[in-house]
């Protein structure tokens, strides 16, 4: 999962100014930061680990079907990629 619209692959395609975290000086914003490091997503990443425990600080387990209606609530809740999917609705019931 290398192609998200995320800065590091979005300077790839030279549609980013940066391949860095806007919120983390010097850091690539790429999948694991994103969903796994980001101190600006701390209330989401709480959110996450809350409903999956210690399977959240898993990339393979976050990206496996198990896991997938949670990881696009958490994706949406942070705003991140509203450009590029639009308006996401929240699958949680």
């Amino acid at each position: 999962m290398k192609h998200v619209a995320l800065n590091t692959h979005l300077h790839h395609l030279t549609k980013s100014d940066t391949p860095h975290c806007l919120h983390c000086l010097g850091i690539k914003e790429d999948v694991d930061h994103f969903i796994l490091a980001c101190p600006q997503y701390a209330r989401e990443h709480h959110m996450l680990r809350r409903k999956l425990r210690h399977q959240a600080f898993h990339l393979p387990y976050l990206l496996n079907e198990k896991a997938v209606t949670t990881l696009i609530d958490y994706v949406h809740s942070t705003g991140q990629l509203k450009s590029t999917f639009g308006e996401v609705p929240n699958l949680t019931l």
